[in-house]
């Protein structure tokens, strides 16, 4: 019975540790490359997104996005993932889907699947987009893994055409 007792103390001191390592070298990874984004920058990213089926906004058209994620300066693309890492959650999986809401509306989302596989839908992974999402994941928890981080589909009803 002792044996047990102690052997469980083992196990949770040691579960103890690693949740203070992961939490100690994520605070340290998120204050070092933490940079703030300017209230210009945020109106440049508005600009963008979220992407829009709709043929009024031309600026938020996935063509025109996918040009400027794609520029050579990277400057767009590094403000991006700043923003979408700003939309925050508690774990990937809400933070994924709090991007996602802010990325592209519903009528965008139908249009793809995440491999292409589902005709006549298109590629998301093959988006830099997607790329630029996946870094958002990184930046806010370095320790997640590719499993951890998967694309969420905006669900119905939960970001209008605007």
């Amino acid at each position: 019975m002792v044996f047990k007792l102690i052997k469980k103390v083992n196990r949770l001191k040691r579960q103890n540790d690693a949740l203070k390592r992961k939490l100690e070298g994520g605070y340290r990874n998120t204050r070092s490359t933490d940079k703030q984004l300017s209230l210009q920058d945020i109106a440049v990213i508005n600009n963008y997104f979220p992407i829009d089926a709709n043929e009024a906004n031309k600026n938020k058209k996935i063509d025109v996005v996918e040009n400027m994620l794609g520029k050579k300066d990277q400057e767009f693309f590094q403000n991006a993932v700043i923003f979408f890492k700003s939309k925050g959650g508690s774990d990937c999986r809400k933070l994924i889907f709090n991007c996602m809401i802010a990325a592209i509306t519903n009528e965008v989302a139908n249009q793809y699947s995440f491999i292409g596989s589902k005709a006549p839908r298109k590629s998301f992974k093959d988006l830099r987009l997607c790329t630029c999402l996946y870094q958002a994941v990184k930046l806010a928890f370095p320790n997640a893994n590719d499993d951890d981080i998967k694309v969420e589909k905006v669900q119905k009803g939960r970001h209008s055409s605007q």
